[in-house]
């Protein structure tokens, strides 16, 4: 996505026009943003709310007993949020890679760069690039930017780049230089939102917030992107 688009609206600034700012899935260096960020993933964020209270009341909502949890024990925990069971094992790997980096208070301790955390994150079973620069973001608060489902469609459909760049292109292309952490969380949280409500497997471009910023004669399809 060129978001150094000139004229008098670029893309970021009509989706801070129209949609401000989102709620977050939680504090920088906090455990239970990292909690919501992977039992998050393809549950409906009314679904994830109506029992999030539930689930800080179980053994997930610290790190430690996450990490001493039986993998039944945390699958459970995870079927009552309609969460698939097999990030259970993420959870508990990423709990026991926490207790390794956490502060006397319990938070997050890194204290590398952002590269550094995405080779740290990587050599974990089941974390993928999307995933540990998402948690690079969000938890560790350093400014990186995950490229998710949403945002590759959402640039393919307005030609901003090829389907064919690969994630490093993807991401350089998002992150504006010397942005601040705050302003990509604001950013990422946007554009998985009109993932969701626009830009799913077929595009629902009416009423989208960058809909003015479409190619004459509608999205491109993701082929010819």
């Amino acid at each position: 996505m060129d978001c150094t688009m000139t004229g008098p609206n670029t893309a970021r600034e009509l989706l801070d026009e129209r949609m401000g700012g989102l709620p977050s899935p939680g504090e920088p260096h906090d455990w239970t943003t990292l909690l919501r960020i992977v039992v998050g993933r393809g549950v409906s964020e009314a679904k994830l709310q109506a029992r999030w209270a539930e689930l800080l009341e179980s053994p997930l909502r610290s790190p430690q007993q996450t990490a001493e949890c039986s993998p039944d024990e945390v699958e459970e925990f995870l079927d009552r949020i309609g969460r698939a069971r097999e990030n259970g094992s993420l959870l508990r790997t990423l709990a026991r890679w926490w207790c390794e980096h956490a502060a006397d208070d319990n938070t997050l301790g890194w204290e590398g760069n952002a590269d550094e955390l995405r080779e740290a994150l990587r050599s974990l079973r089941g974390v993928s690039l999307e995933l540990a620069d998402r948690i690079g973001l969000f938890v560790a608060d350093l400014p990186v930017f995950p490229v998710d489902r949403a945002a590759i469609r959402i640039a393919c459909r307005h030609g901003w780049i090829g389907v064919e760049a690969d994630y490093e292109e993807w991401q350089s292309s998002f992150v504006p230089r010397d942005a601040a952490p705050a302003d990509l969380r604001r950013l990422s949280l946007q554009l998985t939102r009109i993932g969701h409500d626009h830009c799913g497997p077929k595009p629902k471009c009416t009423g989208c917030p960058l809909e003015l910023l479409l190619p004459e004669g509608g999205p491109y399809s993701l082929d010819e992107a």
